[in-house]
């Protein structure tokens, strides 16, 4: 039985750029994600993981976990998550003060969604990545950089209904509609 594995890339947008924050876990950049708990659903999990590999520095509510896909041991269910700009000096002073021994990442990185493919990260990595930089993408085309009401697109992202594409024994991704895309934009300018 594969092992169900839950969490989610942290961004945060600056200056009209927006960026990918990943965690440094055994010299590889990655989501920050871990496994389910017997008897947690995907979505607490991915919200436990979060506060958990963050040492509490993300503490949210709820999250649509939009990018699931399978490998051979494991399936993912990855959401994306805003931070505020200020994420990484939190987490080095946090770090700092911690002797908590459980917290796995050692790091955390800005990446420039612009600039991604300049980066060596792992495979499995790679998937929730592409796939998060093709809806920032699509959000941020209509929209100025740090002029956007960020909770309000993310409240929508969380809460809107996705279409879902499946194959059997494939990678599935649950993907954005155009509608969806076109809801957000709206939201945000509101």
């Amino acid at each position: 039985m594969k092992v169900h594995s839950c969490g989610a890339i942290l961004y945060t947008i600056h200056n009209g750029k927006t960026y990918f924050i990943l965690g440094k876990e055994h010299n590889q950049w990655t989501p920050f994600k871990g496994r389910v708990e017997p008897g947690e659903s995907y979505e607490k999990a991915a919200i436990r993981e979060l506060y958990e590999e963050t040492g509490g520095l993300v503490k949210i509510d709820s999250i649509a976990l939009n990018c699931c896909y399978s490998t051979i041991r494991k399936i993912y269910h990855i959401g994306l998550v805003y931070v505020p700009f200020d994420f990484a000096q939190q987490f080095a002073r946090m770090l700092r003060a911690s002797n908590d021994p459980h917290l796995e990442k050692t790091d955390v990185k800005y990446f420039d969604i612009t600039d991604l493919d300049s980066y060596d990260f792992h495979q499995i990595s790679w998937i929730p990545i592409r796939f998060y930089i093709n809806v920032l993408r699509s959000i941020n085309m209509s929209l100025p950089g740090d002029n956007i009401p960020k909770q309000r697109v993310i409240s929508r992202m969380n809460n809107a209904k996705k279409n879902t594409k499946s194959r059997p024994n494939r990678l599935k991704i649950r993907t954005f509609s155009k509608t969806f895309i076109a809801d957000l934009l709206v939201a945000a300018k509101t």
